[in-house]
């Protein structure tokens, strides 16, 4: 079983991103201010689930600077914590583990890692390096350094396919690590691979079910894909709009594809 967690915004997280396994916390959307808890940052935490804490990357292009992500990381009680990663640049990721592991090393903080890379080899031996490390606990599989290191080879840079691609030459290796699932593409294929086939694979976030409702759109029960494509409009955090009654049953719908997907 994979677990769930379910990104929405911050008005909606009590009714649905409480429907999850875990939060994963979006680091540029907790406060600045080490005295200050925002009501996003409150939301999760009032939750009481397990808290991942992201580091920005998705987001913003660049991560967020280490000394801010392990003093929110403490801040709000996470499990797991990113360590920044460099898109698209292995060596450069990697470079920044040793000093994370140092920081966090007496804070009682677990790190995750993202592998980062450019071409199918370095994607592969990147992983096969963060599962040899003692100092990373969950390894981070992107929807961006995948499709870019897997492009040539699929012959496309579609989320699923190439990720699809990706977890079944990860499944050939002899050693694996708790895996994270970051984002989700247009269907939900890959997430149902990883799910019957990759016990190794153990969690899952995406935005895709509660604000593809938001945006009138709905997964396929069946075929696992996102009613014309996932929305290319942003998520917006800020979103304050009534909940009707026609929408409450579009994203629990959604939800409900995605937990039996996972289950």
């Amino acid at each position: 079983m994979i677990l769930k967690s379910f990104i929405a915004p911050t008005k909606l997280i009590p009714e649905f991103g409480n429907k999850g396994d875990f939060h994963l916390a979006l680091s540029h959307l907790l406060s600045e201010d080490p005295e200050e808890i925002n009501q996003y940052e409150r939301n999760i935490i009032d939750s009481e689930l397990p808290i991942i804490l992201d580091n920005g990357l998705f987001e913003n292009g660049v991560p967020e600077e280490m000394e801010s992500l392990v003093i929110k990381a403490k801040r709000i009680g996470a499990r797991f914590v990113f360590a920044p990663d460099v898109l698209f640049d292995r060596a450069a990721t990697e470079a920044n583990l040793d000093k994370m592991s140092a920081m966090i090393s007496s804070s009682g903080l677990k790190m995750a890692a993202v592998v980062q890379a450019n071409n199918p080899e370095d994607y592969i031996e990147g992983y096969k390096y963060l599962v040899q490390r003692e100092d990373v606990h969950l390894i981070g599989l992107s929807i961006l350094s995948i499709p870019e290191s897997f492009k040539e080879v699929v012959g496309t840079d579609d989320i699923v396919e190439t990720r699809r691609y990706c977890l079944k030459e990860l499944n050939k290796l002899e050693s694996h690590k708790d895996s994270h699932l970051l984002g989700a593409g247009n269907s939900y294929r890959d997430v149902f691979l990883a799910n019957a086939t990759c016990p190794w694979v153990v969690s899952h976030d995406s935005s895709s079910a509660v604000w593809n409702a938001v945006q009138g759109r709905c997964l396929d029960g069946k075929t696992l894909e996102v009613e014309g494509g996932k929305t290319l409009i942003h998520v917006d955090f800020d979103w304050n709009k009534e909940v009707n009654e026609e929408l409450r049953d579009r994203i629990n719908f959604n939800i409900g594809v995605i937990q039996n997907i996972c289950k």
